[in-house]
Parts: C-alpha cells; sequence; structure tokens
C-alpha cells in the first residue's frame, strides 16, 4: 500500500533443513535435531539401503543439486553440477545408483548416476516433463511421473534405459513399490488429496486412504 512517500510490503525468508528425531522400540519420539543445515534449502532425503549414507537435494551451490552425506550428516558431497533445478533422488536397492530428475535440458527428464559421483546417465528425452524416479524392489524398472499425455500419470522404463510404458490410466504422481513388489502405491498429483493402489502385473486401481497428499506417505511403505 503506497500513501504519499511511504511504502509498505511482507519480506518472507525461509531457511528449510533436515532434521531427525530417534523412536524406541515402543516408537516413543525423541526430541528433534537438525540433521543436515546451511544458510540455503535442504530438502527431499533418502537413507541409502544399508543406512549408512544420506541422499538430499541442497541449494548450497546456488541451485538446487543432489548431494549426499553420511548417515550422521557429515561428509557432504555434491553429485550433480548441472546449476539448473535438480533433485528428488532414490537410491537403487543395491544402492549403487541415484535416480533423480533435472531440468538442465530444459524440461524435466530423469536421469541416474553412480552413487560414488560420475557422469550423469540421462534416461528420458521427450518434450514434456519427466519427474520423481523411483525403483521397483528388484531394480529392474525405474517409475516416474509424466505429463506426456496431457495429465500426470505414472509411467516406467527399464533401469538400464529403453522403451517406456504407461501404468497408470486416471492420473499417478509419486510412485512406490510396496515391500513385496506385488502393489505401486501412488498419487493422483502434485496437490490431489488420496493414496491409491495397483498391481503391478496389471489390474484395476484401488483408493487406500482418500485425506493424504502426495509427498506425505513414501517413507513408511
Amino acid at each position: 500500500m503506497i500513501r504519499g512517500n511511504r511504502l509498505v510490503y511482507v519480506r518472507q525468508m525461509a531457511n528449510l533443513n533436515v532434521w531427525r528425531r530417534k523412536f524406541d522400540s515402543l516408537l516413543a519420539a525423541g526430541p528433534s535435531e537438525k540433521l543436515i543445515s546451511s544458510t540455503r534449502f535442504e530438502s527431499g532425503p533418502q537413507f541409502s539401503p544399508d543406512g549408512s549414507k544420506i541422499a538430499f537435494e541442497s541449494t548450497r551451490s546456488g541451485a538446487y543439486e543432489v548431494w549426499i552425506c553420511r548417515s550422521d550428516g557429515s561428509g557432504l558431497v555434491q553429485l550433480t553440477h548441472f546449476n539448473s533445478h535438480t533433485g528428488t533422488p532414490r537410491w537403487s536397492p543395491d544402492g549403487q545408483q541415484i535416480a533423480f530428475d533435472s531440468r538442465a535440458a530444459g524440461n524435466a527428464d530423469i536421469y541416474v548416476i553412480d552413487s560414488e559421483g560420475g557422469s550423469p546417465r540421462r534416461l528420458t528425452s521427450e518434450p514434456s516433463g519427466e519427474v520423481v524416479a523411483r525403483w521397483s524392489r528388484d531394480g529392474r524398472w525405474i517409475y516416474f511421473a509424466s505429463d506426456r499425455t496431457g495429465d500426470w500419470e505414472v509411467w516406467k522404463m527399464p533401469s538400464a534405459g529403453g522403451s517406456t510404458a504407461q501404468v497408470t490410466r486416471h492420473g499417478g504422481f509419486a510412485a512406490f513399490e510396496s515391500p513385496d513388489g506385488k502393489f505401486l502405491y501412488y498419487a493422483k498429483g502434485l496437490t490431489a488429496p488420496g493414496l491409491w493402489r495397483i498391481p503391478t502385473n496389471g489390474g484395476e486401481e484401488v483408493e487406500i486412504i482418500s485425506s493424504l497428499e502426495a509427498g506425505y506417505w513414501g517413507y513408511c511403505l
């Protein structure tokens, strides 16, 4: 609002960090402690399968990139250097690779990089957006969300690269396989509530929970 020679405005600042809480055998929560922090944004953490490392996305280099560190937050290593919006890292079941999405080529695509570093390998090259990659439990497939049909749907492709196949038909986003690999759980979109399930070998989808939003349930599977 402007009156005469004065201007009133709002300035908003945020500092996003990664925290952790310990639970005892009875699932009683201990105090929260800051684990990964800087003056920039740290988000999207995931433990490696053996629990020794954490992959996460950070803007501490100036743009969102994929980083890894030890499970105690030490030994920070920057894995990607795209200088473009890059994130949602997810470990392969054997802990040897990390899948992620990046807008380095303009639109979002799916990439894979060795967890020890090296050159990223681009898996998708469609003019659409491909995001939030997730590995199948056996490591043979990578699921991802794509808007190539005009709506967000879950697709999959061989983890070594190759032809893609559409999995969902009525909306899908941020998919995770069940521990036994028999079902795929997913949301319908970025803001659409609900957790849905479909058999990995094909079949009808079923709504499991109606109130959850994408991003708030994946780690409990």
